[in-house]
């Protein structure tokens, strides 16, 4: 009979590099428990989760224990059996034998996943002389890593909450800081230092005013009642702010293509709001933008062609915006992006 092969999420899990750490573990039980959910089982309500969790825990979580299965034993010939109970008596033996290869075959595989992640020496005393990992469970390896080293310090809390204050550029969707605001809290919520939902409301707002694009509506935040300041209705504040912060530049796309990254001619001394330009900046209307030859136009200080993170293939370095060398000439915003030709 050839083995079960199955499709995992998380296949490899993400490697743990050098002594594993409390975020690392926690990272890898999440990836580890995501595969065993992953393949159905006839013997609990949560696919094979139970072989990486405790048993209280799996209970507590499914309602229910799981029932491991065990190699069946061959029917026996029943005298004056017809052939439809013969049938029947070995398609259910062909049936547990399926499941029982199905349920060793997802344990080895969850086992050895867990041990290409760490490197040999963190998992060597649960490592026989004789037979090795054979006998070693899944949730075994999980419970001696996570027992081991999975306890989270004060440095792991501190520089969690570090993250949160991790700078937002305003061409990226607002989702990447609510992911990272409960990733966070996640983290944090069954320690000695929790996050409650003001401090992370705190945190964030000063990521916004320091990309300098929400202001008018941090200061509307502000002004809203105490009793409205919830972690749901922030979110829902600036998402709407951040919807209408990209409609007005798109609005603006016209003006800004008019200018088409050229020196503007002098205007007469009555002209308003005529485009200005530096090096690496074009300012209209007291909007003022950064070039970048992979990216185009954005609000990011930090991101022009020269300070750029994720360069495209033929990126250009030296290009400016009086000079874009043919790269990108687009507003780059969550709503407008296209790579240079």
């Amino acid at each position: 009979m050839s083995v079960p092969t199955f499709i995992y999420p998380h296949d490899p899990l993400t490697p743990i590099i050098g002594r594993p750490t409390a975020p690392a573990i926690i990272l890898m039980t999440k990836e580890i428990f995501a595969n065993a959910k992953s393949v159905p089982s006839k013997y609990g309500s949560h696919g094979h989760l139970a072989l990486v969790m405790t048993t209280a825990d799996y209970t507590a979580r499914a309602g229910q224990a799981y029932t491991a299965p065990t190699f069946p034993i061959r029917p026996t010939r029943v005298a004056n059996a017809t052939t439809a109970q013969i049938n029947d008596a070995n398609q259910d033996y062909a049936d547990a034998v399926s499941a029982y290869d199905k349920h060793i075959s997802v344990q080895q595989n969850l086992k050895q996943q867990i041990l290409n992640a760490v490197e040999p020496i963190f998992t060597k005393k649960l490592d026989d002389k004789i037979h090795g990992y054979a006998d070693v469970t899944p949730q075994e390896l999980l419970t001696h890593l996570t027992t081991k080293y999975g306890t989270i310090t004060d440095t792991d809390l501190e520089d969690n909450r570090k993250k949160l204050s991790s700078p937002w550029n305003p061409d990226d969707d607002l989702d990447i800081i609510w992911g990272r605001v409960t990733d966070c809290m996640a983290f944090a919520k069954d320690t000695s230092q929790p996050i409650p939902e003001a401090t992370a409301i705190s945190s964030i707002l000063q990521v916004f005013a320091a990309s300098g694009v929400l202001d008018q509506y941090i200061n509307e935040w502000k002004r809203k009642p105490a009793a409205d300041k919830t972690y749901d209705n922030f979110q829902e504040h600036f998402d709407s702010a951040n919807l209408l912060r990209l409609e007005e530049l798109t609005t603006k796309q016209a003006g800004f293509h008019s200018a088409n990254f050229a020196t503007p001619p002098n205007a007469p001394a009555t002209a308003s709001a005529a485009p200005t330009t530096s090096s690496n900046s074009i300012s209209i209307d007291s909007t003022t933008m950064y070039y970048c030859w992979s990216h185009g136009l954005g609000f990011n200080p930090n991101h022009t062609s020269a300070t750029c993170q994720r360069p495209s293939e033929k990126h250009d370095h030296t290009a400016t915006i009086r000079n874009p060398k043919g790269g990108c000439r687009l507003i780059n915003t969550a709503a407008f992006r296209r790579s240079p030709s």
